[in-house]
C-alpha cells in the first residue's frame, strides 16, 4: 500500500526516535493550497428547497445528484449546485459548488458524480476518486470511494459542502498521437496523501507527483506494448518510439500494470491496468473526385461544435466544406443544414461567394419542389471518441449544383470524396 505522508511534527519525531542510522528520513510534506475556483462562465445554477422529508437535487448537465435523506434535515434549506473552474491539478473532470456550506445536517448526504463524459484513456474506474476543496483552498479526499463501474457513477456520503470534483489516485499520461519514427515520453502521474487524524477522516492532497519512482505501487508497473514500435520502460516512465511506416494496427496501445493495495477502494490487493492508446500519424486521406478529375484536399481540419461535425479543406481555388448534423458512424443525406441528421457538401471558390457549389438549389419553375437535393450520401464508417483514432467515410453518386444563377445556367457536377482523417490532442 502506498504509505502515507505525516505532516504533524509530533508525529514524526516520534517515528523518528525508532529509526536506525541506516533508515532514510520520511520525506517531508504539507497539504498544498490550490488556489480558488471560480464560476463558470454560461454555467446554469440549479437550486431547490428540500426539507426533513428528503429527497433530490442534480446538476443541469446531471453529472453531480445529491441525495438527502429523510430526517437529515430540522427545517426547509435551499440547496443549489453551481458549476465552478476545476482548480485542482490533473484533474480534467466537471468541478460543482454545492450550497449551502454551513448547513447542519443530522445524517450523512450522499452525493453521485458520473464520469461517462471523462476521458478514461490512461485511467482505470477503480483509481477515480471524489474530492472537495474547503473553505481555505486544501483538497480533501474521502476515506470511502464507491464506484459503479457500470453505471459509471461514484458514491460518497458526506457533511461537508464545498467544491467537488473527481481525481487519479493513479493515472498513465502522455500525448496520444505521434509522427512516424517519433517518441511520446509516457509517465505514472499520482499524489501524495497526508495521514488521516483518524482511520474515517477525509484526507488531505499533497503534491501532485511526476516522478514518482518510490512510489512502492509504481514501482511494481509492468509495462506492455501492443503494436508495432519500441517500448522502453523506467519504473514510473516510458518512452514509446514509432515505426517508420504507419502500422496495420493503428493506434497501438502502452499499457501499464500496476499491483497493490489501493486507499480507499477498501477492495485490498488489486491489479489494475491503465492502457493508453498512442495513434500512428500517416495513412491519412482526404480526395475529392469532380467530374472524374482527382484533387489532394490540403489543410484538412475537422472538428464538433454542439452536436455538428464539420470537416474542411482546400483544393485548387477552392474550399470544400461538409457538414452532418451528428457526430456518429452512420449514412446521412443531403438535406437542408437545420433538419436532424442532415449532410451539406459545399465547393466554395475562393473571395467569391456567388460561384460557389453546394448539394440543393431552389426550384425554378412553378410547381417544382423548392430544394433540389442531390442524391447519394454521406456514410461515415469510422467515428472517433478520442484523440489516436480515425474519422473515416465517403460521398458517393453525389452532384453539386452549380452556384450563381441556377436557374438560368444549369450546370451541375457529379462529386465523390473519401478520407481518413486522424484526431489529435
Amino acid at each position: 500500500m502506498k504509505k502515507f505522508l505525516v505532516f504533524f511534527s509530533l508525529i514524526a519525531l516520534l517515528a523518528a526516535c525508532g529509526k536506525t542510522e541506516n533508515q532514510p528520513a520520511p520525506p517531508a510534506t504539507v497539504p498544498v493550497k490550490r488556489p480558488a475556483g471560480e464560476p463558470l462562465p454560461g454555467g446554469i445554477t440549479v437550486s431547490k428547497i428540500l426539507g426533513p422529508q428528503g429527497g433530490t437535487i442534480s446538476s443541469k448537465d446531471g453529472v453531480l445528484s445529491i441525495e438527502v435523506p429523510p430526517g437529515a434535515l430540522r427545517s426547509d434549506i435551499t440547496f443549489s449546485i453551481q458549476p465552478f473552474r476545476n482548480t485542482l491539478p490533473g484533474s480534467d473532470a466537471p468541478s460543482f459548488k454545492i450550497l449551502p456550506e454551513q448547513a447542519n445536517f443530522q445524517k450523512p448526504l450522499t452525493l453521485y458524480f458520473t464520469y461517462a463524459g471523462i476521458d478514461m484513456r490512461g485511467r482505470h474506474p477503480s483509481l477515480l476518486r471524489l474530492a472537495y476543496q474547503d473553505a481555505a483552498g486544501y483538497y480533501k479526499m474521502p476515506a470511502h470511494t464507491q464506484i459503479d463501474e457500470v453505471a459509471k457513477v461514484l458514491k460518497v456520503e458526506t457533511m461537508h459542502f464545498s467544491i467537488w470534483t473527481v481525481f487519479d489516485y493513479y493515472r498513465l499520461d502522455g500525448a496520444h498521437s505521434v509522427a512516424q519514427n517519433g517518441q511520446v515520453p509516457l509517465v505514472i502521474k499520482t499524489y501524495n496523501l497526508l495521514a488521516p487524524l483518524a482511520p474515517e477522516s477525509d484526507i488531505d492532497l499533497a503534491e501532485y507527483v511526476e516522478d514518482s519512482d518510490g512510489d512502492p505501487i509504481v514501482s511494481s508497473a509492468k509495462w506492455t506494448l501492443f503494436g508495432d514500435g519500441n517500448l522502453v520502460p523506467a519504473v514510473s516512465k516510458a518512452v514509446y518510439t514509432a515505426p517508420a511506416t504507419v502500422p496495420a494496427q493503428n493506434p497501438v496501445t502502452v499499457s501499464a500494470a500496476l499491483t497493490g493495495t489501493f486507499y480507499g477502494s477498501g477492495n485490498g490487493v488489486q491489479k489494475l491496468i491503465l492502457v493508453h492508446p498512442i495513434g500512428i500519424e500517416g495513412g491519412e486521406y482526404f480526395e475529392v473526385k469532380v467530374d472524374g478529375t482527382s484533387h489532394q484536399v490540403t489543410q484538412s481540419v475537422f472538428k464538433e461544435i454542439e452536436g455538428t461535425l464539420y470537416i474542411a479543406g482546400k483544393i485548387v481555388g477552392h474550399d470544400i466544406s461538409i457538414r452532418v448534423n451528428a457526430t456518429k458512424k452512420g449514412n446521412y443525406s443531403f438535406r437542408l443544414p437545420m433538419q436532424a441528421n442532415a449532410a451539406e457538401l459545399t465547393l466554395l471558390k475562393a473571395n467569391d461567394p456567388l460561384e460557389h457549389m453546394v448539394t440543393w438549389r431552389t426550384g425554378c419553375n412553378e410547381g417544382d419542389e423548392p430544394f433540389l437535393y442531390s442524391p447519394g450520401n454521406l456514410s461515415i464508417s469510422s467515428y472517433p471518441t478520442q484523440a489516436g483514432e480515425f474519422l473515416e467515410g465517403k460521398v458517393n453518386d453525389a452532384i453539386i449544383y452549380t452556384g450563381g444563377n441556377y436557374c438560368a445556367d444549369q450546370q451541375n457536377k457529379g462529386i465523390a470524396v473519401k478520407f481518413r482523417l486522424l484526431k489529435r490532442q
